[in-house]
C-alpha cells in the first residue's frame, strides 16, 4: 500500500512521457516492451524512470511502480 508522504505537487512535475513510462511499467511491461510501444530507445525509458524517481523522491523500484499504478488508475478514471 502506498503511503503518500510525497507532495501532490511532485506528481504534477512528471512529464506526460514519464507518466506513460511509469504506467506501462506498472502494468508489468519490461523496459524493452515499453521502448517498443512508445517507439523510443531503451536508454530513454531508463532515463525517464530515473527522472521520475528523482522528481518523486522515491528510492525503490517497487514504490515507483506503486505510484505508476495509481497514476495509471487515475488516467483510466479520467477517460
Amino acid at each position: 500500500v502506498v503511503r503518500w508522504n510525497i507532495l501532490p505537487a511532485s506528481v504534477l512535475t512528471l512529464t506526460p512521457r514519464e507518466r506513460s513510462v511509469l504506467a506501462l511499467a506498472a502494468q508489468g511491461c519490461s523496459v524493452k516492451e515499453i521502448a517498443r510501444r512508445l517507439q523510443i530507445a531503451i536508454t530513454t525509458v531508463s532515463t525517464h524512470m530515473q527522472h521520475a524517481r528523482a522528481k518523486l523522491g522515491v528510492k525503490s523500484d517497487s514504490m515507483l511502480l506503486q505510484i505508476g499504478m495509481l497514476l495509471s488508475n487515475e488516467s483510466k478514471s479520467d477517460s
